[in-house]
């Protein structure tokens, strides 16, 4: 099979050279002219469709048998009561719908569903226009500089290109043969599940014939281990065996109990202190007017919230849980006002202590609760490139410093022993915890910096550009660090203001004889996890793609569905088997995580002219608008039968293709799957890590930016119809994960510790 390859070009020319043609090129005055002829294809199996839906509602239908080797003939009986025409047109007229009394159910919403997003702060529809993505968003002001500056060239090409009359724009078409089968490059396309209905000349299952749906009658049980063997044979629906094994509560709670002991007293032999400073109350009163911070303030003052949160879980069902371990520190607990004495009927719900919550937590999962965004890597580099000097503030136990009002502590209720007792600072333990905390501490250390001053929050860790010790000493809360220098470490990463370097911190760097002694016997999950904890470390701190660690990456996801459905937590201290190549892949990662080299920092932001390149892909076709200075070229080819989003990466591919010699690459494409793979550096698909691993490896910065399908000037050509220079409302552009920040621009120094 050789697939087509289709190029469009339109340059600006001299009039000299519009007069003169190459003769292989054919010119085309209508290629933006509307109500061309296009050529439409029609699909097999159209006319029976069609004989179907003119037989009658009431009469039953029968298929006709079929010469060819399909199966039996097979009888189809309809109802006429149910599917009828006069059914379809009472459900278009929209009547109203009737109210479910007693057993009787209401008749479906017939409105479209919305699609809402998770985890972000917009609780509208995505309806693909109005909203973008949040997940490919960058508040950097430089890349959405550069967004917007692309945003405005696009535009100012599509009206050039609107413009009919002007003088200095051809159309020219050429043709292209591409010797490489895309089925040669990537195997057999029918291997994969695909979008497409399979084949019609496929044989009949009959194995559901004769079926018939037996009267297993549901009981309850009083515990979720249940071992049950629901059939005796594979199809005997009517004699089904059940062999049900319950154990008892006590016995499940007994149980229960000796292991928690058990592992209190291992506790208790090591003998480690217990930090328990008391910590003056923070004056709050300040926080007002603002609404994100009066949301966070709610949560330590507003009783209803809690009751709210609380009012569909009856009180005897609310869990209590004995801290056994804690009863020699109960007076000092008390002493530095973390807890206090309470009324055991009077306690809304319980913690605990310290830990974490069960119940509100359970229910702010549930129900929804405020996300907080927190620095990442990106942030780390940007403040090391734009500072000379940075400062750093760390507030001292900034938990214990947020009191709970008086009216909220009854639902932060703890067990010690015998005895009850109740929070006055806010739990860690709680999911609502880092969103006030964080929240309550980005807006304190706003205020004590001047006005536009570069900085960064991590709950209780500040970071600014510029000396601002004096700025830190006036803070109503109790620090444990002020300092200032052009050496820091940041969140356990040691950067350098004067080199503008990045290297892991000596947090991390006294792990390394672990690490290198871990590679050479079996690991259990415990020790395992905090493997994979410096060295994602070292990923990050490193710009490191993991398009080539496959095999590394399935086993973490098998590792961490294994642990999600352990309910026992004896998983943790037993070994994580793995296959020599996860094993190997694990072990080249460490090795260069312990190598603790130090990276040099380069700016992620694109040249002010990149090559804007427009990818798209349909079930037959591919198509690529490529913009580069005054040129556009429109390429496209023919795909086989494979899913939309490997057809869009291998758009993608062939894109990048004539881009060798560019300075920058934007890509904008419609596919949210090719767009999170090029932010990340790879994927599970195996085509789509293929292109992760060309730009991983591409010699110059691209960058990646999502558009709804009809905003993509590529929709047209992947369609084998003309270019829809549609308008682009917006672009949010993010930095490909390439390699090129290690080993090119940000090759390692020569000073390595």
């Amino acid at each position: 099979m050789v697939t087509g390859r289709t190029t469009f070009s339109i340059c600006r020319q001299s009039h000299a050279t519009r007069q003169t043609s190459p003769p292989q090129t054919q010119h085309i005055g209508n290629l933006y002219e509307p109500g061309c002829e296009r050529p439409t294809t029609t699909a097999q199996g159209f006319q029976s469709l069609e004989e179907a839906q003119r037989t009658s509602e009431d009469a039953p239908v029968k298929v006709k048998e079929n010469t060819t080797k399909q199966g039996a003939t097979t009888h189809i009986q309809r109802n006429s009561n149910q599917g009828s025409r006069e059914d379809e047109e009472n459900l278009a007229r929209g009547y109203e719908p009737l109210t479910a009394a007693g057993r009787q159910h209401a008749p479906f919403d017939t409105r479209p569903p919305e699609r809402v997003r998770v985890g972000s702060d917009v609780t509208g529809p995505q309806n693909g226009r109005t909203h973008r993505s949040r997940t490919l968003c960058n508040s950097d002001a430089t890349c959405v500089e550069a967004s917007e500056n692309i945003r405005q060239y696009l535009e100012n090409v599509r009206k050039t290109l609107q413009a009919r009359a002007h003088p200095r724009i051809e159309a020219v078409v050429t043709s292209e043969e591409d010797p490489l089968s895309l089925i040669e490059a990537r195997g057999d396309p029918r291997n994969v599940q695909g979008r497409h209905a399979p084949q019609r000349h496929s044989k009949v299952d009959v194995t559901h014939n004769r079926r018939f749906p037996s009267n297993l009658h549901r009981r309850q049980v009083a515990s979720k281990t249940i071992f049950a063997k629901l059939f005796s044979t594979e199809y005997d629906y009517v004699n089904a065996a059940i062999d049900v094994t319950v154990r008892e509560d006590h016995q499940r709670e007994n149980r229960q109990r000796r292991r928690y002991v058990e592992r209190v007293r291992q506790k208790l032999e090591q003998d480690w202190p217990i930090y328990t400073p008391h910590m003056p109350k923070l004056e709050l009163s300040w926080a007002t007017g603002i609404s994100e911070l009066e949301t966070a303030l709610a949560w330590l003052q507003n009783r209803d919230l809690y009751v709210n949160l609380l009012r569909h879980r009856k009180k005897s069902r609310r869990r209590q849980f004995n801290n056994i371990a804690m009863e020699p520190h109960i007076q000092q607990f008390v002493d530095a006002d973390i807890i206090e004495i309470a009324d055991e009927r009077k306690i809304s719900a319980w913690y605990r202590l310290i830990v974490e919550t069960r119940d509100l937590n359970d229910l702010w999962k549930r129900l929804g609760f405020p996300y907080t965004d927190l620095p990442q890597m990106d942030h780390i580099r940007e403040l090391t490139l734009t500072s000379d000097i940075i400062s750093c503030a760390d507030l001292k136990c900034y938990y214990y410093q947020l009191p709970l009002d008086e009216a909220v502590r009854n639902f932060f209720g703890i067990k010690i022993g015998k005895r009850v007792f109740r929070l006055t600072r806010l739990p860690m333990g709680a999911t609502i915890s880092v969103y006030v905390a964080h929240t309550i501490s980005s807006y304190m250390h706003r205020q004590l910096l001047p006005r536009n001053t570069p900085c960064m929050t991590y709950i209780d860790n500040w970071y600014s550009k510029g000396n601002n010790v004096n700025h830190y000493d006036k803070c109503i809360a109790k620090l444990s660090e002020n300092t200032a220098g052009t050496k820091m470490t940041i969140l356990g990463v040691d950067v350098d203001t004067t080199e503008k370097t990045i290297r892991l911190g000596s947090k991390y760097a006294r792990h390394v004889p672990f690490l290198r002694a871990a590679m050479d016997r079996e690991l259990t999950h415990t020790e395992m996890w905090k493997v994979l904890g410096v060295v994602m470390r070292f990923v990050l701190v490193a710009a490191r793609p993991l398009h080539d660690k496959y095999f590394l990456l399935c086993m973490i996801r098998r590792a961490s569905r294994n642990l999600a459905m352990d309910e026992t937590g004896e998983l943790w201290n037993k070994p994580l088997h793995c296959s020599p190549a996860e094993k190997h892949q694990l072990k080249q990662l460490v090795q260069e995580a312990c190598e603790m080299k130090t990276y040099k920092i380069v700016t992620t932001t694109m040249s002010k002219d990149p090559t804007v390149l427009f990818t798209d892909a349909s079930a037959k076709a591919w198509g690529v608008v490529r913009l580069e200075q005054s040129t556009m070229k429109i390429t496209s080819g023919k795909l086989p039968e494979m899913p939309i989003h490997e057809g869009e990466a291998q758009a993608v591919v062939e894109g990048l293709e004539d881009c060798r010699h560019s300075q920058a690459v934007a890509i904008i494409v419609d596919n949210t799957i090719v767009a999170q793979a090029i932010v990340k550096g790879h994927s599970t698909n195996k085509v789509v890590n293929h292109l992760c691993e060309i730009i991983a490896t591409w010699p110059v910065r691209i960058s990646i930016a999502w558009v709804p399908s009809e905003e993509n000037w590529a929709d047209g050509p992947s369609r084998s119809k003309q270019v829809r220079l549609a308008e682009i409302e917006s672009l949010q552009f993010q930095p490909a994960k390439q390699w090129l920040s290690v080993c090119v621009a940000a090759s390692p120094t020569n000073n390595n510790e």
